[in-house]
């Protein structure tokens, strides 16, 4: 006969998980700062691609792919730096008030930055090999 064990549901945050938690947060900040530093410098990458065609008297298209390839790279960055953002937020501020409701609400935020983070690398993997075999065959 099989026996049914009863789950706690309750998790209970001690202070060594009070002060994980904190750093996280510290360094989840800097990550954040960092990573839209990161955007903004790919954004202003993507424009200077534009100009490629100036100088470029060959094939005129290939500013113009570069150019929609960072900016699109910069966008997603921008995704993954607003997720981290109100992942950190949330977090501090329900460890904080010790308010499960936020808290949940910073991990949900976490689990979408880790998902978009993942499905996204690969994409970008994948198009980046893809424009790298590319790029020779077309535009030299």
């Amino acid at each position: 006969m099989e026996e049914i064990v009863e789950q706690k549901n309750d998790l209970i945050i001690n202070e060594k998980i009070k002060s994980y938690l904190s750093s996280y947060t510290k360094w989840g900040s800097f990550f954040t700062i960092l990573t839209y530093i990161f955007a903004a410098f790919v954004f202003v990458l993507s424009f200077l691609f534009l100009f490629v065609d100036i100088f470029n008297r060959g094939n005129k298209s290939y500013g113009i792919i570069m150019f929609i390839t960072y900016f699109l790279i910069s966008a997603f960055y921008l995704v993954i730096a607003r997720y981290f953002q109100k992942s950190v937020e949330n977090i501090k501020l329900g460890v904080n008030d010790c308010d499960q409701e936020i808290t949940e609400k910073g991990f949900y935020f976490l689990h979408k930055l880790m998902s978009t983070a993942g499905i996204g690398s690969i994409i970008l993997l994948v198009l980046s090999l893809i424009i790298g075999m590319l790029t020779p065959i077309l535009f030299l």
